[in-house]
């Protein structure tokens, strides 16, 4: 998550959650903030080296639970909290579950400031 030491002195701990991954940071106010790094393989139900059949869940909406954890995570620290990175999915966008989509926006309905936008565009 971090590329330098520039804010080794506000890492509290570190946590994971399946794909998703977190620090806890204090500052000198005592505020604090978890930033977590967020990917979400894209199923591949045709391959034997899938992500979810490997994890043993071989069920996408394990990473549903893994936000859960994560959102939890901060509440019990009474701490901000910043989920960014790939969520692999998009409403109405061909190959993707759009009840995955809706369980994922469920889950970070109370977070403010929600960019829930494609900040990512192939060409075709």
């Amino acid at each position: 998550i971090t590329r330098n030491s520039s804010i080794a002195d506000y890492i509290v701990e570190s946590c994971s959650f399946g794909t998703i991954t977190g620090l806890l940071l204090k500052n000198e106010r005592g505020q604090k903030l978890v930033v977590f790094s967020v990917y979400r393989p894209i199923p591949k139900s045709d391959n034997s080296k899938c992500f979810y059949k490997l994890e043993g869940k071989n069920d996408p909406f394990v990473f549903v639970e893994w936000l859960k954890l994560a959102r939890n995570y901060a509440r019990d620290h009474d701490a901000g909290v910043i989920l960014a990175g790939d969520y692999n999915t998009e409403f109405g966008r061909d190959g993707d579950d759009d009840e995955l989509s809706c369980a994922i926006l469920a889950v970070l309905k109370d977070l403010v400031d929600l960019c829930v936008d494609p900040t990512f565009f192939k060409k075709k």
